[in-house]
């Protein structure tokens, strides 16, 4: 089974940002998935049974989201308009469904956080779709546009982003992006972008993903990165075929992942 988590920067093509951008870290956490597999054969005298193994496999993986930022001045038409954005969950204000507006594109901040950005460079038919837009911030990373006074400047050049303002800049709004593991994700707007437009429904708790199915800890593997190689969890078990359809052995394997995705907005 196969995650995939990896996602580069749409405008430059790889994981990292403009010449005069920085990266910023948004959001960072873990996710799991797991899935079973049943293998079955003929056995017993004459083949006329059927033996069943059921091996259950857990994948994990560690995500970091990245958008750009900068503080400098920049051309006219360079970057991306920004038009909204949408979960599995909760609609795009924008449009009041699952989608873009039209000439915009959807970005996928990742599998981690659900959450799909709508990005449009073409700046003549898409601008009358387009948001006034001033950064995103979250529970762990605030919003190097909400920096004010002369220090701004090195305080986006050298300082964390946990310790910038977790708010907006003057003349804009937060909304909620998406809610990931008890954190709230939050972007700004201009105030009033939205302000004819119906607000999304209301997301009731649980905001955490089901856990995984788990083994016995001996029928874990592990996979060295170093050595390349699954080592079993310290006590062996004996692998056996189970003649029973309703009864099976599980197995499990753990293995890490990195997301590392990066966006660019003007």
């Amino acid at each position: 089974m196969e995650m995939s988590v990896l996602q580069v920067n749409p405008r430059t093509g790889t994981f990292s940002c403009p010449a005069a951008y920085k990266k910023v870290l948004l959001r960072q956490g873990s996710m799991a998935s797991s899935y079973v597999d049943r293998r079955c054969t003929s056995c017993g005298f004459l083949w006329l049974k059927t033996c069943c193994k059921d091996t259950t496999y857990h994948i994990s993986a560690t995500y970091k989201i990245f958008w750009c930022a900068t503080l400098d001045p920049v051309p006219a038409r360079t970057g991306y308009m920004f038009g909204g954005l949408f979960s599995t969950k909760t609609a795009n204000p924008v449009t009041r469904s699952h989608q873009c507006p039209p000439k915009f594109r959807s970005i996928m901040l990742g599998h981690g956080l659900d959450l799909h950005v709508c990005v449009s460079d073409e700046y003549e038919h898409g601008a009358e779709h387009a948001v006034p837009f001033a950064g995103f911030f979250s529970c762990s990373a605030g919003n190097p546009f909400a920096l004010t006074g002369n220090a701004a400047k090195d305080q986006f050049e050298n300082g964390d982003a946990e310790d910038w303002p977790h708010r907006c800049p003057e003349g804009y709004s937060r909304h909620i992006a998406t809610i990931d593991q008890g954190c709230e994700v939050k972007y700004c707007v201009r105030i009033g972008a939205f302000s004819e437009l119906d607000l999304p429904s209301a997301t009731l708790p649980p905001f955490m993903q089901k856990p995984p199915l788990t083994g016995p800890p001996e029928d874990d593997y592990v996979f060295d990165s170093q050595t390349r190689s699954w080592t079993k969890n310290e006590t062996e078990s004996e692998c056996r075929v189970v003649c029973d359809v309703g009864n099976a052995s599980v197995g499990s394997i753990a293995l890490v992942l990195g997301c590392l995705v990066l966006l660019i907005i003007a």
